[in-house]
């Protein structure tokens, strides 16, 4: 499922567009300014339910894979391969939805994404894909998925 071509690049986002609904779920980059966290890793950011991923030391696919299955709370049978992870994240207990939980919607922080990129540009074309793929399913149901890549 590797992609040949690497994607346009992704709109740059305000985080409080994003939060306060003003921007659309979708796949954006994010430059915080020095010293940001991001989204509270406990509390809910304006009711959407945050989950940031590092990216530190991902190289390639296999490493953005486990970083996601040990960064994510994933159901239990994805199996990290890119369709396992495109079923995990299209998974309704991911987002909560249909149980009350899944609030405003899940923001995915994805910090290192340049460095991964550029170490596996083939990968990371890959991922986006999948990425947009379910930020575009979930765009249309009532949890709505936003990831940023910092």
């Amino acid at each position: 499922m590797n992609s040949p071509h690497t994607p346009a690049p992704f709109p740059q986002a305000d985080l409080t567009g994003v939060l306060d609904g003003s921007l659309p779920p979708g796949v954006y980059r994010w430059q915080p300014h020095a010293g940001d966290p991001g989204p509270a890793v406990g509390p809910d950011e304006g009711g959407w339910r945050s989950h940031p991923v590092s990216l530190l030391g991902v190289t390639d696919g296999a490493g953005f894979l486990d970083r996601l299955a040990t960064e994510l709370d994933l159901p239990g049978s994805y199996d990290r391969s890119w369709d396992g992870l495109a079923d995990a994240l299209t998974d309704p207990g991911w987002t909560g939805d249909g149980d009350g939980d899944g609030g405003r919607g899940r923001l995915l922080l994805v910090r290192g994404w340049d460095a991964f990129a550029e170490a596996a540009p083939g990968d990371a074309a890959t991922a986006a894909e999948v990425l947009t793929a379910a930020v575009a399913f979930w765009g249309v149901r009532a949890t709505p998925v936003t990831v940023l890549l910092s």
